[in-house]
């Protein structure tokens, strides 16, 4: 087995993340390096201003060649997170709030979308308020 396949093979196409709104791309660069450091192999992001964002290799130090990576428009995040609930995925979204869980209390056995915020505003309010049968925490 090449290497490549053997890293592939260990990947987790259940657990995804999303970023949403970053505005860093040195914060995403090394969220990326994060993911595949537990083996997260789908990898999507909502950039600031829509573009597609740069890549620091000197962060990553190679592991952005071993996700897919995927930018979603901002105006089209809110239906790609309920195409993923209708893939089967529970979309678990960071949030400070009285209503929040512990991310102790979330079952990553099953197929799990992450989504984070950026670092000034987090995660965007659009994103929050589409809840749908408690699926969205």
């Amino acid at each position: 087995m090449s290497k490549f396949d053997a890293v592939l093979s260990r990947k987790q196409p259940n657990l995804q993340i999303f970023l949403d709104n970053i505005s860093s791309s040195q914060n995403l660069s090394a969220i990326i390096r994060s993911c595949d450091g537990v083996w997260v192999l789908n990898f999507y992001y909502a950039s600031e201003d829509d573009c597609d964002m740069r890549i620091h290799k000197t962060i990553t130090q190679g592991t952005h060649r071993w996700l897919n990576r995927t930018r979603i428009e901002n105006c089209e995040k809110v239906a790609f997170l309920k195409e993923k609930q209708s893939q089967g995925f529970m979309v678990v979204v960071t949030n400070f709030s009285s209503r929040a869980k512990s991310f102790r209390e979330v079952d990553y056995t099953q197929p799990v979308v992450l989504v984070m915020g950026n670092e000034k505003e987090w995660v965007y309010r659009d994103v929050i308020s589409r809840r749908s049968k408690g699926r969205i925490y």
